[in-house]
């Protein structure tokens, strides 16, 4: 899943995901969201998840949540000196939107990763479970905005 805002070039930081879609096919069509987490729960639905305190929770897809050390460590450079400036503070806390139902696995198999991924940021790690209702009507949206351009 990749929002509008989500890939940015560290060549170019104002080439955007959109601009390597119409590089490749211009009939390719992207579900118009600005981050994965838009496309599993939209604004609404995040406000309610977060008692309105949307803004202090640092969102993530199941995705984010497996690839942790490597977008924030390895792509973004990141070391505990970073990760203390820029979460404790700043958010409240991760939470996982959870569509897969991840959260038994990680919380009986793969503990030691969510206390790994709580002891680097700070913060509290909790999945919420949601439905992926909002993606397949996202996906269906983009696929009939391309039957109808055809």
């Amino acid at each position: 899943m990749q929002g509008a805002k989500c890939f940015v070039s560290t060549d170019d930081p104002y080439r955007r995901i959109d601009d390597i879609i119409r590089e490749q096919d211009p009939r390719i069509k992207r579900v118009q969201a600005d981050y994965g987490y838009d496309m599993l729960a939209g604004m609404e639905e995040r406000q309610e998840i977060s008692g309105g305190r949307q803004d202090k929770i640092l969102w993530f897809t199941p995705g984010w949540l497996k690839s942790w050390k490597t977008i924030y460590q390895r792509y973004v450079g990141w070391d505990q000196a970073d990760a203390n400036a820029n979460f404790a503070g700043y958010y409240d806390e991760i939470v996982v939107l959870d569509g897969l139902d991840v959260a038994e696995t990680y919380q009986t198999e793969r503990v030691e990763e969510i206390l790994e991924l709580f002891d680097w940021t700070g913060l509290q790690v909790r999945c919420q479970p949601i439905s992926l209702d909002r993606l397949k009507a996202l996906l269906l949206e983009a696929l009939n905005a391309n039957q109808d351009e055809q």
